[in-house]
């Protein structure tokens, strides 16, 4: 009897310790990442006269990790209608996606970067009288911009960064002096000029992070360029890079109901062995 006892005393504390014992955690559930050079929409008189974004189709999502890259060399597209002309040439196009976000628990990681290099983008009008209208031109060696987002449930972070050198840049003839080493979201005030909806940041940084979502916007540089003078609008992108992670907290697992089934069984057979033990000494 005492032997009976012991093994069903080491059964229920084996079943107390090991299935009685709930487990909780957290993890990155999924991802997605996006990287390319360049973004351009460019409408004059209602209808457009440029649409461009290359690389295209640099983005990942996760579960299950990808690494993506791509490069253009030697992109080059114009566009002529009737009243303007809208011309874009790069030397190098670059985008990256990255994210080793598995459903796993610990630590993650998701990244993107997008650049150019040798750009030069311009827009005018035609004049029948001679020389026509410039709208905008822009020059420059290299934009780029990387985004990046690490962690796990409650603990992750976002960063990213920027690079613009020798920027040149006028709007409707006047020449835009811009500081290339400008910080985070440095916005150019372009209404002193007289160009009124139009809006220049270089280095824009979004960030928007809680204990189950992180995510990070970068764009070396973004004009809008909204009715100006009611002659066009234009929204350019360069250099952009954006990357999320979303997380779980998973919570304490409940006991299984064949648990409970388990020790109602050790019951009964605590109970049998009780009545053997009162058949024997009678």
């Amino acid at each position: 009897m005492e032997k009976q006892a012991c093994i069903l005393g080491a059964v229920t504390l084996a079943l107390a310790s090991v299935t009685f014992t709930p487990t909780a955690g957290a993890a990155v559930v999924n991802a997605y990442s996006e990287g390319y050079g360049l973004s351009v929409n460019l409408d004059v008189g209602g209808s457009n006269l440029l649409a461009v974004a290359a690389p295209a189709g640099i983005s990942g999502t996760a579960p299950a990790p990808y690494n993506l890259n791509d490069a253009l060399l030697g992109f080059d597209v114009g566009v002529d209608l009737l009243v303007a002309q809208a011309h874009a040439s790069i030397d190098v196009i670059t985008g990256s996606a990255d994210s080793n976000v598995d459903g796993s628990a610990g630590n993650k990681t998701t990244s993107a970067s997008g650049g150019i290099e040798g750009l030069n983008i311009n827009a005018s009008l035609f004049s029948i009288f001679g020389p026509g209208l410039s709208l905008f031109e822009l020059d420059n060696w290299t934009f780029s911009s990387s985004a990046e987002v690490t962690g796990d449930y409650g603990n992750m972070t976002a960063s990213g960064s920027a690079n613009i050198t020798s920027l040149g840049l006028s709007i409707l003839g006047q020449d835009i002096q811009v500081d290339t080493n400008a910080g985070p979201n440095s916005m150019i005030d372009l209404s002193a000029l007289g160009l009124i909806g139009a809006t220049l940041i270089l280095n824009e940084q979004i960030t928007d992070c809680s204990n189950s979502f992180c995510s990070m916007t970068v764009n070396a540089l973004r004009l809008s360029l909204n009715g100006l003078n009611n002659l066009f609008d234009a929204d350019i992108i360069i250099g952009h890079s954006y990357a999320e992670m979303s997380a779980e907290n998973i919570s304490a697992v409940p006991v299984p109901a064949a648990v409970w089934l388990f020790g109602s069984a050790v019951a009964g057979l605590a109970g049998f062995s009780r009545r053997q033990a009162g058949r024997a000494i009678a």
